[in-house]
């Protein structure tokens, strides 16, 4: 019944005015809704401003919540995160739905710094790319389009530079 309701553009709107009402910046976008059993799992879509929002979308999800119970007396919630927003985790919905902002790098090395400060060709890092990014994350069935850990690679690149 919570997600019939839900999924009504008027009783959205409500929702959205309520969540929207906790901060300047938090804008509920929409909220994509799962059954599992008995269990109802609600992923609150936002828009944050310039931040990665996680505290306004708690202090905004709380009270909407709090805005459904009073509608459904009987609906139990059991916690405010039912770890289906994946915050910060890798995770398949993420991969899909996204999650924050996308971000694209490029940069240029040299082949004299590769050599030099990184102790390696440029035909070596392509080839360990292939083997290891491209292939060996498809053996583990990586999720995210087959990388390395990202932070990990500017960690070692921001030593081997001394940054």
């Amino acid at each position: 019944a919570v997600m019939k309701w839900l999924q009504k553009k008027d009783n959205f709107e409500n929702m959205k005015i309520v969540f929207d009402s906790t901060s300047r910046f938090a804008r509920l976008q929409k909220l994509h809704v799962k059954i599992a059993g008995r269990y109802l799992f609600i992923r609150f879509i936002a828009v944050t401003g310039d931040a990665m929002g996680m505290n306004m979308l708690s202090k905004g999800t709380d009270r909407a919540l709090k805005t459904l119970q009073e509608i459904f007396p009987d609906l139990e919630i059991l916690s405010l995160s039912g770890n289906f927003c994946s915050d910060k985790k890798s995770s398949a919905v993420n991969w899909i739905l996204s999650r924050g902002k996308s971000v694209v790098c490029e940069a240029e090395v040299s082949k004299q710094i590769v050599e030099e400060v990184l102790k390696t060709t440029v035909q070596a890092l392509i080839d360990v790319n292939i083997s290891k990014n491209l292939v060996g994350s498809a053996l583990a069935g990586s999720i995210g389009g087959f990388n390395a850990q990202a932070a990990n690679i500017v960690t070692a690149i921001f030593i081997a530079t001394g940054q």
